[in-house]
């Protein structure tokens, strides 16, 4: 019997990752493809082809089966990271509606309140002690979802 190991795929901002590791934690291979930087269609936007993530896991994972001597059969787990709050508007068959919405856009929405208003915002911390944006990502753009039809953007903010 083949010894177990876990795939690791990290999706970042940059690159995305492929990683096996054995039983007991090591690292056993690895392949790293880069993502081509979001394109900003206006100011304080940060977008991305939707596709491209799929297209680049694809490609780091067959460029670790290229390198690697573990067969794909011992394979028994797998870990997923991605980028925080990086967001895929998607209709019923999971197919995109528009262009991603990555983690560093900065549009607002009409609507927007504070899941805390009894806070200041100066006192709102992230874990790990990053100062808290106004409101996440998420809550920021969650609302387009109501707007978004395919081949449109969501409405203009400011």
């Amino acid at each position: 019997m083949t010894e177990p190991y876990i795939l690791a795929i990290d999706n970042g901002t940059q690159s995305v990752r492929a990683l096996l590791f054995d039983a007991r934690g090591n690292l056993v291979d690895k392949a790293r493809v880069e993502i081509e930087p979001y394109f900003s269609p206006r100011p304080g936007w940060a977008e991305q082809r939707p596709e491209l993530y799929w297209e680049k896991l694809c490609e780091a994972c067959q460029l670790l089966w290229s390198r690697t001597s573990v067969p794909r059969e011992a394979i028994v787990a797998l870990g997923l990271t991605t980028q925080r709050a990086t967001m895929v508007n998607v209709d019923a068959q999971g197919v995109a509606l528009r262009p991603a919405i990555v983690w560093l856009d900065q549009r607002r929405t009409e609507g927007q309140r504070s899941d805390r208003p009894h806070l200041h915002r100066s006192f709102l911390l992230r874990p790990g002690g990053h100062r808290r944006l106004p409101a996440p990502s998420s809550a920021r753009t969650a609302p387009q979802s109501r707007h978004c039809r395919r081949g449109v953007g969501a409405p203009p903010g400011p």
